[in-house]
């Protein structure tokens, strides 16, 4: 089974925690993908874009406050494109 996290809503508990220890805030998930990933995601519509990131890009933003260097975890390094529906994941490459 794929974990997979909310693009809307609040952050749960356990990214409050490490938002928490870097002295950092963030209330939302649109806001936190915003920083970390350059995607604002405020204005997408449900049934045409993702409403899910995958767990991969879960674990890179909590280890994007971790004080562990990115590119260890997520090569990526310019903003991403989001494209409709789809079961895999084209930020991270997870299928």
């Amino acid at each position: 089974y794929k974990r997979s996290h909310p693009v809307h809503g609040p952050v749960d508990n356990m990214m409050q925690a490490v938002l928490r220890k870097k002295e950092k805030r963030a209330t939302s998930w649109p806001e936190l993908l915003a920083k970390v990933f350059k995607i604002d995601v405020r204005g997408d519509i449900d049934t045409i874009h993702p409403t899910n990131f995958c767990h991969n890009c879960w674990n890179f933003i909590q280890k994007k406050f971790s004080n562990v260097p990115c590119e260890v975890y997520f090569p990526r390094n310019g903003p991403v494109e989001w494209h409709p529906h789809s079961p895999s994941c084209e930020v991270c490459g997870t299928l």
